[in-house]
């Protein structure tokens, strides 16, 4: 396997999803990325801790298809990842403010406070005055993270960072449209659960898990409802969705299938709204801008316009495209929205919304 060595690439931002592992590479500079490499590499079980095998034969795909270097930055394992909001004095106190938070977050959670990889960033001031100030802290314990990298690590990786996806998925969202006052809504629709993201004046505010809203209940379901095999449902979610077209309407049992995608999305439709309506109570000001849907369930064909009907806003696919210098996207891989995660981790200290 041979690896060109380069000063002028990001690191590259490895997605380890219960499906795949999306992989992405950029170059070029802040609001002129492009991507240099990128690539989808099947997971050998889904939702399984990935395997030194997993991980060598990622690196082989890897070192054939134009990444650079062996820098690399993951994401926090979504289940060892603890977060929350808290109220800590106000940073001018001259109190200890990072061991209290520290201490608020092992507490809340009932763990040793020596034991957390802690990050935490201040929340812009809300509509009530306060004489705290309000944080937003992310963690996952030392000895998770130090098994996770080591994996990777003993594979001739060097994992130069972890970060969370929020984080990730939030870097690559186009905020230069956005005013001030502007609330922006991130959905990443992942495999085994969905993650909300909402912005605000550059930093992530609030974060939602909708463990319900994962693809893969909506995947089993269709399997069941229909009675087809795994094939089958994989081409029903990516190619036909929503859509009501010549090709669609060309598949048996559309409106099965139709009703299965939007019962699926009800709960998610009532979460969105309660958490739009908490983030307004906060920040009385603010408005709520357009969605963002990242992820593989994101190119469900019809979900974003459905989705904007229910919930009377617009709602868009983020897709790379929209992100990268035009003219220099890699074909179809780069144009989807499973991408966005491995995108994000590249940019990892470059800038963005999240970093």
């Amino acid at each position: 396997m041979s690896w060109r060595s380069t000063t002028t690439r990001t690191p590259i931002g490895l997605d380890v999803g219960a499906r795949w592992i999306h992989a992405a590479q950029l170059t070029g500079r802040p609001g002129a990325w492009r991507l240099a490499a990128a690539t989808a590499v099947p997971r050998e079980a889904d939702g399984c801790q990935i395997s030194p095998d997993e991980i060598t034969r990622l690196m082989d795909v890897m070192g054939r298809q134009g990444f650079s270097g062996r820098d690399a930055v993951l994401a926090v394992p979504q289940e060892k990842l603890i977060s929350a909001i808290l109220e800590l004095p106000p940073r001018d106190s001259g109190a200890p403010v990072a061991q209290i938070a520290r201490m608020e977050l092992a507490s809340m959670h009932r763990l040793d406070p020596a034991a957390l990889e802690l990050s935490y960033w201040d929340l812009p001031e809300t509509s009530r005055q306060r004489e705290s100030s309000r944080v937003m802290a992310a963690a996952c314990m030392h000895g998770d993270a130090d098994e996770y990298l080591n994996l990777f690590e003993s594979r001739g990786l060097n994992i130069t960072a972890l970060d969370t996806s929020s984080a990730a998925v939030a870097r690559v969202c186009d905020l230069s449209g956005a005013s001030r006052q502007e609330i922006v809504p991130v959905l990443d629709l992942g495999w085994r659960s969905a993650r909300l993201a909402l912005l605000y004046q550059d930093v992530i505010i609030y974060e939602r898990q909708l463990t319900d809203a994962g693809i893969n209940m909506l995947w089993q379901g269709l399997a069941a409802r229909l009675e087809i095999e795994a094939e089958v449902t994989d081409y029903l979610l990516n190619e036909v969705g929503l859509r009501d077209g010549d090709e669609a309407a060309e598949t048996p049992q559309l409106g099965e299938i139709h009703t299965e995608i939007r019962e699926h999305f009800e709960d998610a439709v009532r979460e969105l709204g309660v958490s739009f309506s908490y983030a307004l109570h906060q920040y009385n000001d603010a408005v709520v801008g357009p969605l963002s849907l990242v992820g593989g369930g994101a190119a469900i064909p019809g979900l974003a316009e459905h989705l904007a009907s229910e919930l009377g806003m617009k709602v868009h696919a983020a897709t790379p495209a929209l992100y990268a210098e035009r003219g220099q996207i890699l074909q179809k891989l780069g144009g989807s929205p499973a991408l966005c995660q491995a995108m994000g981790l590249a940019l990892h200290g470059r800038g963005g919304a999240a970093a």
